[in-house]
């Protein structure tokens, strides 16, 4: 385990891993509801973007938008140049901020990007 988030509502939680896979864990149940791989390198960040969504910052350098009820990437940031170490997403604005390990901040529109 590289990361840890919870979903919106707290039942779920969402598990990053080394390998950069991403695992979607039910925690009543403690089964695994989803388990995928969008990245090449290990998951450094998670950030809920709702209860069916969430982002993940990999050392890949790459940011994915993954929909849950879709089983399929929204959409993939590709911007920075080393580590994606953080990240931040606001609901009302419907922005998400990343940062890197190359001191570079970014925001980014999701509603433009749907």
């Amino acid at each position: 385990m590289t990361s840890l988030k919870f979903l919106d509502k707290g039942d779920k939680v969402a598990v990053g891993s080394v390998s950069g896979e991403t695992r979607i864990v039910d925690i009543q149940t403690q089964k695994v509801l989803s388990c995928n791989k969008f990245h090449s390198a290990r998951i450094g960040t998670l950030e809920a973007c709702d209860d069916n969504s969430y982002f993940s910052g990999s050392r890949d350098k790459n940011i994915v938008h993954w929909d849950l009820r879709k089983r399929e990437v929204v959409v993939k940031f590709c911007r920075h140049k080393q580590e994606v170490c953080g990240l931040r997403y606001d609901r009302q604005t419907a922005q998400l901020a990343s940062g890197g390990n190359e001191n570079k901040l970014y925001i980014w529109d999701i509603r433009k990007n749907k």
